[in-house]
């Protein structure tokens, strides 16, 4: 309501009481992108119901590499469990529980569309690696990395909801713990070479509560409102490791000789060569209301 052209609200489907059924959609694209799911729901008596709805979808990669096989593919793979009990007229409970995951080498296999004039030393650091350097014609989608990327990131959690018919309104609870992680090897010069990579590491661990009450007001005043509290509590981890290649030296060896600056100013010893370790805790707490009048 406090937004210039309303609000987009996406609320998955809950588990329907006295039903039994599911479905089931599969599509396949180029590249190798396919998509398959799945739901089905359970009726459990006359109280209580359970949905369980699966996913699995991935690409084959949309860059070719010139030594075989392609490259910014991706895996990924999700499942949620929900458990809707009702035991009495006015009064329900859902147990939320999902995990999904993510992996693949996406997306640091990119095209050079305008060759610089470093690009003759990197095509021949990669034959020195033992690769091909990639076509130089767009129109072939070819890429070459070193080292080959990994990307994973996992992201699950759970949540209860409470709800309780109280007088004209109803009182909501909702609780929830969720947590995600993100673990990153990069090529960072984007190429054959082995100059630079790192890897970078994130996590998040979020615990939230909301509590709110809901109803109306009927007689010379028409009104319904909500009246709410919520809290949060966050706890962020977060690291990068960069490191010289074996060919580092010998790039900027090449670069700095280029110029004025003297050949071996560079010191580019294998290995890593610099750590950072950042962290954070973010806590949250809001009281709300919202009304609306009929006049």
């Amino acid at each position: 309501k406090n937004t210039s052209a309303g609000a987009v609200l996406i609320a998955s489907t809950r588990p329907q009481l006295g039903e039994f059924g599911g479905n089931v959609e599969a599509s396949y694209g180029n590249f190798d992108t396919y998509m398959a799911r799945g739901a089905v729901n359970v009726a459990m008596g006359d109280n209580a119901a359970f949905r369980i709805a699966a996913v699995k979808s991935g690409t084959g990669g949309n860059m070719v590499n010139p030594n075989g096989g392609h490259l910014n593919d991706s895996d990924d793979w999700g499942v949620k469990a929900q458990l809707l009990i009702e035991p009495a007229d006015g009064v329900s409970f859902l147990l939320i529980g999902d995990y999904a995951h993510t992996s693949g080498d996406c997306c640091y296999a990119t095209y050079d569309a305008i060759a610089g004039p470093l690009q003759p030393l990197i095509d021949s650091l990669s034959i020195a690696n033992g690769l091909t350097p990639a076509s130089r014609d767009i129109r072939d989608r070819e890429a070459v990395i070193n080292p080959i990327t990994i990307n994973r990131a996992t992201d699950y959690g759970v949540t209860l909801r409470a709800d309780f018919d109280i007088g004209s309104g109803t009182r909501s609870s909702v609780s929830a713990l969720r947590r995600f992680s993100l673990f990153q090897l990069e090529d960072a010069d984007f190429a054959g070479s082995d100059i630079l990579d790192l890897d970078e590491s994130f996590r998040s661990e979020f615990r939230s509560q909301e509590l709110t009450y809901a109803g109306e007001i009927e007689g010379d005043i028409n009104a319904n409102y909500v009246i709410g509290a919520f809290y949060s509590h966050e706890e962020l981890a977060m690291g990068r490791n960069l490191r010289w290649g074996t060919q580092a030296q010998i790039y900027w060896d090449a670069v700095f000789g280029a110029s004025s600056v003297p050949a071996g100013t560079a010191n580019a010893v294998v290995g890593r060569f610099t750590e950072e370790r950042m962290g954070g805790t973010v806590r949250s707490l809001a009281f709300f209301t919202h009304w609306d009048f009929e006049l």
